[in-house]
């Protein structure tokens, strides 16, 4: 028996199972996975596109107050490790263009 890529999903979709542990007893069951159900990889990406395609309409004007709130935001909900690790880029930035390298000096 050949077995095609039809039948071969077909027989994984039978076949998978997702494993349910309910947390205060630790009982294990198993149901069977929803194969309709969108991703939150496919959710995301979904997500995205509209985002970008709504982007695109607005007028360069509200693009750029978007823009600027969207920035203002972002920062305000940041974590002190992102913090960290952005003023150190910038500082190492702003030290390499005051002292730039002397690859001559000896």
């Amino acid at each position: 028996m050949k077995i095609t890529d039809s039948l071969l999903k077909q027989m994984i979709n039978e076949e998978l199972l997702r494993v349910i542990i309910e947390e205060p007893t630790g009982i294990i069951r198993e149901e069977d996975i929803d194969i309709t159900e969108t991703s939150q990889e496919h959710k995301t990406s979904l997500a995205i596109e509209s985002f970008q395609r709504l982007y695109r309409h607005l007028d360069p004007d509200t693009r750029f107050f978007f823009t600027r709130w969207l920035e203002k935001a972002l920062i305000r909900n940041l974590s002190v490790d992102q913090a960290i690790e952005l003023t150190s880029k910038i500082t190492s930035a702003s030290k390499g263009n005051i002292e730039p390298k002397q690859p001559n000096k000896k």
